[in-house]
């Protein structure tokens, strides 16, 4: 067992006590092409969700686009997880960098298969990302490729109410 492995099981259990979410962050900049089978994200559903028995409705795996592989982002979505999101608007040459349009088309793929559980999310970095940007240019972009108010809705303020909710 390795360190990262020992966090994500303290994590669940502490979950498990507290009803709080678990948010995962993989490891950036070595997974964009990376085989959907040997995604670092894998592991920690595989800890969470199985060996831990968490729901996976309080389970994040963040940084999903990390891969330009849209199966594995249906994958998580299918398990009950959210799928984050957390680069977007990164500038060219960031780890993990994948086009902000690839994002949208990541997005748009999600939205397809009638599973709205994800997000779009990021914790302050180096990097040039604003939540602002968030608002000002890939839910435009969004918008623009189609999706309805009602979904973004869902997205940015229903989805993020019900993971952050505490059990009463």
């Amino acid at each position: 067992m390795n360190r990262s492995t020992d966090c994500r099981r303290a994590a669940a259990r502490a979950s498990k006590r507290t009803g709080t979410a678990v948010s995962t962050h993989v490891p950036g900049g070595q997974n964009l092409g990376t085989p959907a089978q040997n995604l670092p994200g894998r592991q920690h559903l595989e800890v969470l969700l199985e060996e831990e028995g968490m729901d996976p409705a309080r389970v994040v795996i963040g940084r999903c686009d990390a891969t330009d592989l849209p199966e594995w982002h249906l994958e998580v979505a299918r398990t009950g997880a959210y799928v984050a999101f957390d680069h977007c608007t990164d500038e060219a040459g960031a780890p993990c960098s994948a086009p902000d349009e690839a994002r949208v088309q990541f997005v748009l793929a999600l939205l397809s298969t009638d599973r709205i559980s994800h997000s779009l999310s990021r914790a302050e970095t180096r990097q040039a990302f604003t939540y602002a940007s968030l608002l000002t240019k890939i839910l435009p972009m969004l918008l623009e490729a189609g999706v309805s108010d009602e979904t973004l809705h869902n997205v940015m303020v229903e989805n993020p109410r019900r993971l952050l909710a505490m059990p009463d």
